[in-house]
């Protein structure tokens, strides 16, 4: 999946209520935008859904908002994947961004090179993260891992100030 563009979503692919597994693509300078301000998903948008991404290139995938490389909305496996070069213009996660994920599963995946104005590609599955093991963990202990989450309000919880916690989001970032 190569130079595709999309005026709103899913610059290569747009997956709607459905169930899929997409495995060894390489989708590449994919642009979704336009003047959408709802936009994502350079390479990939993945909405309502369940399945699994393995072993895919998303590389150089742009967006207008979120998710540069893939979008995902819904319980999703994503493995041994690469997220190099990816960008979000004026929206997070330039990489993966994984909105509503519960019960979702991500390793393997290398990220390397991309770029976002607000929330770069790794920091936002943190993010992402730190709720599903938060609640998780909760459901079957009772006990919490961060004073809450996500995990960005556990730094709250410990008394930063909210602009320290942006610099320096912003600097792992």
């Amino acid at each position: 999946f190569r130079g595709n563009h999309a005026d709103a979503v899913g610059g290569a692919l747009v997956l709607r209520r459905s169930t899929v597994t997409v495995t060894a693509n390489t989708l590449m300078n994919n642009w979704a935008g336009g003047s959408a301000w709802n936009s994502g998903g350079g390479g990939a948008y993945f909405v309502e859904a369940s399945g699994s991404f393995a072993a895919n290139t998303f590389i150089s995938n742009t967006t207008l908002r979120d998710g540069a490389g893939l979008y995902a909305e819904g319980m999703v496996t994503v493995t041994a994947n690469v997220f190099s070069a990816n960008t979000a213009i004026s929206g997070s996660a330039a990489g993966f961004k994984l909105q509503w994920g519960d019960g979702s599963v991500i390793s393997g995946n290398t990220f390397s090179g991309n770029a976002a104005l607000w929330v770069g590609g790794g920091l936002f599955v943190l993010e992402t993260l730190s709720v599903m093991v938060q609640v998780s963990v909760f459901k079957r202990t009772g006990k919490r891992v961060f004073l809450m989450a996500p995990v960005h309000h556990h730094f709250e919880k410990l008394g930063w100030q909210e602009p320290t916690i942006v610099i320096r989001f912003w600097i792992i970032s």
